[in-house]
């Protein structure tokens, strides 16, 4: 897996052509801000945990852009630049990703532990 230090250094073709700027927060924690178009739609932080999978600390888009997919394109392109096995999402209350038109593996909440492949196979309609 690469490492998640250097996730987007490289000049990456996301598959939807969305922009990840990396940025440091004042905890010293890297995020990323997520352009559309040269336009900022959205923040999102997460790390490596032991078992492959990647821990979404935190997401935020512009109301506007939640309801056009853009949750899932986001987590697409991390599972995807990373090999990660999956993810596991938090905060533990769904709202933010309800509202992001999200599907949850209803049977796994509250952790939100979501496979790579269960992630496709329920999300696929909005990618």
């Amino acid at each position: 897996m690469k490492s998640l230090n250097n996730f987007l250094n490289e000049n990456i073709k996301s598959k939807f052509d969305l922009i990840y700027s990396e940025k440091t927060s004042k905890k010293n924690n890297i995020y990323y801000d997520v352009l559309n178009k040269g336009e900022k739609i959205g923040i999102v932080e997460f790390h490596s945990i032991p078992n492959n999978y990647i821990e979404i600390d935190r997401i935020y888009l512009e109301k506007n852009q939640q309801k056009k997919g853009f949750g899932q394109k986001i987590l697409y392109d991390i599972l995807e630049y990373t090999k990660s096995d999956g993810l596991n999402l938090y905060p533990l209350d769904s709202t933010p990703w309800l509202k992001m038109g999200m599907v949850i593996i209803e049977d796994k909440y509250p952790e939100l532990t979501i496979t790579k492949k269960e992630f496709i196979n329920k999300n696929k309609y909005k990618l």
